[in-house]
């Protein structure tokens, strides 16, 4: 989903670690529930260069790759950690077992404290299309819902992008949204976010949307 953008990212953190590679200690957080319905703690400490953390600043495409980049690390350690039961049906339980987690992660770089990542809302997913498009429209809830008290979730002052915008971009060619520039959301499913109307047909007729469509207020 972030072929284009994920190169960018990726040259931006080159630069930004060749920049200052001092070595700056930041720990991920996540509380998911397992199959029981009890909830785990995992955490991982990961050594991140200085001058990447200095870039996040007000960068958004930077901050998007980093995030991407430790929640892929950590999703493969909290699957390791399972088995999870799907949860992302909005409206019923699947049944099924998780393949993967999607979540809200959030970082936090509030000095004298160490800089952490916390996923706010870890929703274990199978896959199937209503469990994929469920769980985003709980996520979209949820920050909704929680955008006013992010600070005290976390403990602190959060990336200003995170606290006020989602990270968004186009679900077909990668493309993050600007600053002044608003995407078109598919109106069916509310998650699904495009740059142009080309774009949104030919992952209708090309991609696998069309599948993963589910109507966000079905019950």
């Amino acid at each position: 989903m972030m072929r284009g953008n994920d190169e960018a990212g990726q040259r931006k953190f080159d630069a930004c670690e060749a920049s200052d590679p001092r070595p700056v200690k930041v720990v991920y957080e996540a509380e998911p529930r397992d199959v029981t319905g009890k909830v785990r703690t995992i955490s991982q400490a990961f050594a991140v260069p200085a001058g990447v953390l200095q870039g996040m600043q007000g960068d958004r495409e930077l901050s998007l790759h980093f995030l991407m980049r430790i929640c892929s690390t950590m999703n493969t350690k909290m699957m390791a950690a399972g088995p999870w039961a799907c949860s992302g049906n909005r409206t019923t339980t699947c049944g099924r077992v998780a393949t993967h987690f999607l979540g809200l992660p959030v970082y936090n770089n509030n000095p004298p404290a160490a800089p952490f990542i916390r996923n706010l809302k870890p929703i274990p997913i199978c896959g199937g299309p209503e469990c994929d498009t469920g769980a985003q429209q709980q996520l979209r809830e949820f920050r909704k819902l929680s955008a006013k008290n992010l600070d005290s979730e976390v403990g602190g002052r959060d990336l200003d992008f995170l606290k006020q915008d989602e990270i968004v971009y186009c679900r077909a060619c990668g493309k993050i949204k600007a600053e002044k520039t608003k995407l078109r959301l598919c109106g069916r499913c509310k998650v699904a976010r495009y740059c142009s109307k080309e774009c949104q047909s030919k992952d209708w007729k090309e991609g696998d949307h069309k599948n993963k469509c589910v109507p966000f207020d079905k019950k």
